[in-house]
């Protein structure tokens, strides 16, 4: 019998039904002898402890594209940066709000999406101390197609985690065709970068320049750079594209 080892929530990211048809009708057949791990977990097995063995097989977090609808999408020419994520200290909102400080836009505004806590009153208060209280919006908990709208007029998607398994609200703002800046600590494959994305460090320097370069984008370049993640998106992490190996 196959073993299953994650060190992530990997549960939470799948139903029963999706889990069942992955493991026991892909994975099983190939190999009853195998281990098989979530992506984090093979990321700590071979870049932290540097194992590797042919019996070794990831299973990856993956999204339903097709579950993506966008009938009641609402147009805005508002310039904003989104954060959208439960508001935690590894998410990296302290480094994203000093960097909103720093950067050459002093225009452009960052929109703050999540349940609020006192980590997000010690952030607004963080955001007065920095005079940059007028371009961060607390917006909350969003839902629905309210939420989609907010991914798909933002100019990009920010999320400069820490640590994540993968953060799945990376793969929902690029299926929304938002072009999304996150960090090697998610669990994200480099090639990110390669296909409409950004990928830094979680620091601030990284991040000033990150954010530096997408006040750059033209329209354009902002379109070409979501289609493209949308299309990585759905060639590497879609339940439709890789539910079955």
């Amino acid at each position: 019998m196959p073993i299953l080892i994650t060190f992530s929530p990997f549960f939470g990211f799948v139903t029963t039904e999706d889990f069942s048809l992955f493991f026991y009708n892909n994975l099983v057949p190939i190999d009853p002898g195998a281990v098989y791990m979530s992506v984090f977990a093979s990321f700590a097995l071979f870049y932290f402890i540097q194992i590797s063995h042919k019996n070794i097989f990831e299973i990856p977090n993956l999204i339903h594209t097709s579950n993506f609808q966008f009938e009641t999408f609402k147009e805005s020419d508002e310039n904003y940066l989104l954060f959208l994520s439960r508001i935690h200290p590894k998410k990296g909102l302290d480094i994203l709000v000093e960097a909103m400080s720093k950067i050459d836009d002093k225009k452009i505004k960052l929109k703050v999406v999540g349940h609020e806590n006192e980590y997000s009153n010690e952030l607004k208060r963080k955001c007065v101390s920095l005079q940059i209280e007028d371009r961060v919006e607390f917006l909350g908990g969003v839902f629905g197609d309210e939420k989609y709208s907010l991914f798909k007029n933002a100019r990009a998607f920010v999320l400069p985690s820490y640590t994540e398994a993968i953060g799945m609200v990376n793969l929902e703002a690029a299926i929304c065709e938002t072009p999304v800046l996150t960090t090697f600590n998610t669990g994200i494959k480099p090639e990110w970068s390669k296909h409409g994305g950004l990928m830094i460090n979680p620091n601030v320097e990284e991040l000033i320049k990150g954010l530096n370069e997408i006040t750059n984008w033209t329209a354009l370049e902002i379109s070409d750079r979501g289609r493209m993640l949308k299309n990585y998106v759905i060639t590497d992490y879609s339940w439709e594209n890789k539910g079955y190996l």
